[in-house]
């Protein structure tokens, strides 16, 4: 067998066993026999050559593709810092680093451009699955050059957050001395910093960078801590947030109110709900109104309300022992009518409660729904305020609106140590249940209680006779 046969039959079998189509009339060539297509007649060679073609036209567009994206990738990696440092004057040593990070990202994909170009027509010939290798090759490259390359700029130069404003571009710079000489420049110092959002003030760069001294700075050229400071918080609201105390005490004393300072609400309330207490203390001895409302509630309400979503904190129950102590008002009623007393015996820790029944808080006092401290504790199941509240003298037979006394909620619920706490701080086992049904109605009889709370009272009932 001649050389070219032997090549022709080698070609017959790899393209029967590719399981291939014939490009010229789709007829299939799995397990071809013949050196020519059945249905068209088209020669072997023929037919290896236009798959071979279309091949190479499926891997000339997949390289286009990658090239392009990384093409699109280091400009964008480029022009940024490019146009940065026209701006700003390439002889800074900053700016010449970023030059040089840029052009180095530009120079890469060059090189890899003209490897493609004088090497692109062999790379679409590689046999097999080698030209995908190739492509998957140099796209990866790029991508990975991109990225160390973006972190450095990112990193070490912001040129992404140059914005042409020079008292913000100094401070993306970390350059505070920068930062106040250019802000002196400014014609007003409260302004806010235009082509930025949130439009921020120098107060507040000055403030989120903690630099105690260019607060200072700018608050004696006339910068208002209780303006807005660019996101929707006064200056005295950011200094709390980020438990800038130093800051706080700055404003104070260089005579700045702070009730008035709350934009969002009042700070001692914000202290509050965060348990902040050397901010409650500070706020205190500078004058903050201790019983302001704001949204019917008192800081104290605030301190001890916030536990019914999040749970009992160590650190809002002593913020509201500190306003307490304070001379907060114990009996105010906030929010749906709830005294402090009744949001500790729902909410709070013994502690709390212990300091307002010290205090002499009003048991009697009840919400809207005519539910005293007494009531709340047994609705939330907490027996150890309830025998507290008990013990200072609550009534343990009063009837919310809807006629139920605190013992009748310990049984609806199924409480059995509050029942037996209420039953032996005198609660009375003769009262109807919600739906008009005597207590002793549903113990009577010789079966078994249906609850262990309801078996509670037949046995205080029998024990009482």
């Amino acid at each position: 067998m001649s050389g070219d046969t032997r090549a022709i039959v080698e070609l017959r079998k790899r393209i029967a066993a590719s399981q291939a189509n014939c490009p010229f009339c789709g007829y299939s060539l799995r397990g071809l026999a013949s050196e020519n297509c059945p249905e068209c007649g088209k020669g072997i060679v023929a037919i290896a050559e236009e798959l071979a073609r279309r091949k190479s036209v499926g891997g000339s567009v997949l390289l286009a593709i990658a090239m392009v994206i990384s093409f699109f990738i280091a400009v964008a990696g480029f022009k940024e810092p490019l146009l940065s440092t026209l701006d700003y004057g390439w002889w800074e040593p900053v700016e010449l680093l970023t030059l040089a990070a840029a052009v180095f990202h530009l120079l890469a994909l060059a090189a890899g451009l003209t490897v493609l170009y004088f090497f692109g027509r062999k790379l679409r010939q590689l046999p097999g699955n080698r030209w995908r290798v190739a492509a998957s090759i140099w796209f990866f490259a790029i991508i990975g050059l991109h990225i160390p390359v973006s972190w450095q700029l990112s990193t070490y130069h912001p040129w992404h957050t140059r914005l042409g404003v020079p008292v913000l571009d100094a401070w993306q710079t970390g350059d505070m001395d920068r930062v106040g000489r250019e802000a002196r420049r400014l014609d007003d110092i409260n302004a806010p910093l235009e082509d930025y959002f949130p439009p921020l003030t120098p107060l507040s760069l000055a403030t989120a960078s903690g630099d105690l001294e260019l607060v200072e700075d700018f608050l004696d050229l006339g910068a208002d801590p209780a303006l807005d400071a660019g996101h929707g918080w006064s200056h005295w609201e950011s200094a709390l947030e980020y438990e800038q105390l130093e800051i706080l005490a700055l404003f104070i004393a260089k005579g700045h109110d702070p009730n008035e300072g709350g934009r969002w609400r009042p700070l001692l309330h914000a202290a509050a709900l965060g348990g902040d207490l050397e901010a409650i203390e500070l706020l205190i001895q500078a004058g903050a109104e201790i019983d302001r409302v704001y949204e019917d509630e008192t800081a104290l309400h605030a301190a001890l309300a916030s536990c019914r979503c999040s749970g009992p904190s160590l650190a809002r129950d002593a913020a509201a022992l500190l306003l307490i102590q304070a001379g907060a008002d114990i009996d105010l009623p906030g929010e749906e009518g709830q005294t402090p007393l009744i949001l500790a015996a729902a909410w709070s820790g013994p502690e709390v409660l212990q300091a307002l029944l010290a205090a002499q808080a009003d048991t009697t006092a009840r919400d809207d729904e005519g539910r005293t401290a007494l009531m709340r504790a047994c609705l939330e199941g907490r027996p150890e305020m309830a025998a507290m509240l008990l013990e200072a003298g609550a009534d343990a037979n009063g009837a919310d609106n809807g006629g139920r006394t605190p013992l009748v909620i310990a049984v609806e619920r199924d409480q059995p140590s509050l029942v037996e706490i209420l039953l032996q701080g005198g609660a009375d086992p003769h009262r109807m249940m919600t739906d008009g049904t005597p207590l002793p109605q549903l113990v009577a009889g010789e079966s078994e209680p249906a609850t262990p709370s309801l078996r509670l009272v037949r046995e205080y009932l029998n024990a009482n006779q």
